[in-house]
Parts: structure tokens; sequence; C-alpha cells
């Protein structure tokens, strides 16, 4: 029985090695995650981008039409590009999202009302140009990410109620 002391200590040795690590890697992988969200989000937080941001959501048009002439890339490169910057930041964070590289549940914490506006503000003007300048998949992942966060947007909401 003795004889098989160091082979059983051998293989618990291996064994607490494998599960350390995991655990290391798996922590690693988290820490990862969240610089690389929280870098995203210090872009959004800029003072240019926050400026840029409000900007669009005060922009006034009634139909899509309307948008394209006033703000669109021909007619207004500075305010197109400035829409484009954020809708590409947004798209980013949905792809992150869908490859499940940042969790959902901090996307939701950090920034769910600024997706939730911006999509919501521009969904005509990005359907419009899905259709009439056959571009399909233009701003997909703004749009994922808005079908992934509205319906949880209120949950932290409602457990932080009285």
């Amino acid at each position: 029985m003795i004889e098989y002391l160091p082979l059983v200590l051998t293989g618990l040795g291996l064994t607490a090695s494998i599960l350390y690590y995991t655990m290391t890697l798996r922590n690693q992988n988290k820490t990862r995650q969240t610089q690389l969200f929280m870098q995203i989000h210090s872009a959004l937080q800029s003072p240019e981008i926050q400026k840029n941001f409000y900007e669009i959501l005060n922009q006034e048009w009634e139909t899509p039409e309307e948008y394209m002439t006033k703000y669109g890339p021909k007619t207004n490169p500075d305010a197109y590009s400035k829409r484009a910057h954020i809708a590409l930041i947004f798209e980013n964070v949905g792809i992150l999202l869908s490859r499940g590289l940042v969790d959902i549940t901090l996307v939701r914490d950090m920034m769910t009302g600024g997706i939730i506006m911006f999509y919501e503000k521009l969904e005509p003007v990005i359907k419009y140009v899905r259709e009439e300048e056959n571009n399909p998949t233009w701003n997909e992942w703004v749009e994922y990410l808005y079908k992934q966060i509205k319906p949880i947007s209120n949950q932290r909401h409602e457990k932080l109620k009285p």
C-alpha cells in the first residue's frame, strides 16, 4: 500500500495544478474582457463623443429622406461622420457581445440608455439605408446590440426599487 503513496501524491499534485491553472486562465479571461469593455466605455465618456452623441440626439428631421438631405454623407459629411463614429463604437460592442467576449449585464449596467436612445432615434434611417441603398448589413450590430439590451433594460432598475 505504501508503495502507491508517491503515485497517489503525484496524481493529487497534478490535479491541483490543473485546477489552479484553469482557475487562473478563467480569471485572466474575465480581467481581459473587463479591460476591453472599460476601454470602449471610456471612449464613449470622452467629452468629444458625448458632445457628438447629444448633437445627434438633437438633430431634427421627420423622414429618413430628410435626414439624408440634412445629415447624409454627401450633404453634411461632418454630421454624418459623428454619427458613424458613435455607431461604430456600438457596432463593436455588439460584435463583442455576440461572440461572448463581454457580459450582457455589464453592457446593460453601463450603456443601456445610450444604446436605446441612439438606436431608437436612428432606426428609421438605418432601415431606409438598408433598403434604398441595398445595404442589408448597415449597422446590423447596432441593431443586434439594441435587441439584446432593450428586453433586459429595466431589470437592474427593478432590483433597485425599494
